[in-house]
């Protein structure tokens, strides 16, 4: 019943009806948005200073390990048992396939690489749809914060694609809600398969209080420390005071969470830049914020490369070594 509701939820996020419509609504916030931009703009693409794109990548590793590590409590919190070394080899080798045509693949990659070290796939399931679910939430959380800060005019203007979303999210609760009650009736049983997802949240319950403020805490800092990556990013081509921090963070958070729920193209790909780009201008010039958005995402490829590779490494030592201890007790037992 589990793999039915992801299936359903895929038909569901693949529906051609929903495609066209977040098409519309992004047509319009570009165009919306347009007079915002400069098209004039004529700002060359310099570096400043090379040092701050090494900073900015220090920032998105420590995001990488972050998330691993949730992903990792919430896996062995729900019953697994997986060592951090080989939650890395996991997590980034099935996160890469994010970019494949499909935006799922990542999520069945990791089921199916957890099985060959004994976690259950329910078990795996639950925890990245609770890892997915507890990021997507600080995410939506900080960029209401945003919004009613009103830090620029481009984020308010953007807000209304926020906020539409957020309404579908509670229509939702109150379906799961609701079909919870009528999970016995005989005409219930797609809501009786949203319900089994919705019990999966639940389990955050039967964790320790301070184990899901050290998640939640975890998450936030995640956010934080794109923020800076990114602001060091735009560091690099144009010097910006610190205060100008906020707006990078807030732009950038409102920009992946649009670009996470997007059904047109995988991870987002070209929906964040776009907005990044929107939401940046004028206060930066387009050509610096587009080329500092395109620069975030090969932080991420690199970094999650990297990591995969090392995860790889350590994951393969230790099979090794203990292909060898299983020989030197079957030498003994001889």
């Amino acid at each position: 019943m589990r793999n039915n509701f992801s299936i359903n939820i895929i038909r569901i996020v693949n529906n051609k009806i929903i495609k066209t419509l977040f098409i519309v609504l992004l047509i319009f916030a570009v165009y919306f948005q347009f007079n915002k931009i400069n098209a004039n703009d004529s700002v060359d693409l310099k570096i400043v200073n090379s040092l701050y794109f090494l900073i900015a990548f220090i920032f998105f590793i420590y995001t990488l390990l972050a998330h691993v590590l949730t992903w990792h409590i919430l896996i062995n919190s729900l019953g697994g048992k997986i060592r951090f070394r080989n939650s890395i080899y996991i997590y980034f080798i099935s996160g890469l396939l994010r970019y494949l045509p499909g935006n799922y693949w990542y999520i069945f990659s990791r089921s199916a690489m957890g099985l060959n070290l004994g976690i259950d796939m329910s078990k795996n399931i639950s925890g990245t749809s609770l890892e997915i679910l507890l990021n997507l939430l600080m995410g939506i959380s900080l960029s209401l914060v945003g919004v009613l800060w009103g830090i620029e005019l481009e984020i308010k203007q953007l807000s209304w694609i926020l906020v539409f979303f957020i309404v579908c999210s509670i229509l939702l609760i109150l379906l799961l809600v609701i079909g919870k009650k009528k999970i016995n009736s005989s005409n219930s049983i797609a809501l009786s398969k949203a319900v089994i997802f919705f019990h999966d949240i639940c389990k955050l319950k039967n964790l320790p209080f301070w184990k899901v403020c050290f998640l939640l805490f975890l998450f936030l800092s995640i956010w934080i420390a794109q923020g800076f990556s990114l602001f060091f990013v735009l560091s690099a081509f144009i010097p910006l005071n610190f205060s100008f921090y906020p707006l990078v963070m807030f732009s950038y958070v409102i920009s992946w969470v649009i670009g996470f729920i997007n059904p047109i193209t995988p991870n987002g790909l070209g929906i964040r830049e776009a907005l990044l780009m929107i939401t940046l201008t004028p206060t930066i010039s387009t050509s610096v914020a587009l080329g500092a958005s395109i620069i975030m995402r090969l932080l991420g490829l690199a970094g999650e490369s990297i990591l995969a590779f090392l995860g790889w490494i350590s994951s393969r030592g230790t099979r090794q070594s203990k292909e060898c201890e299983n020989l030197d007790q079957k030498e003994r037992l001889k």
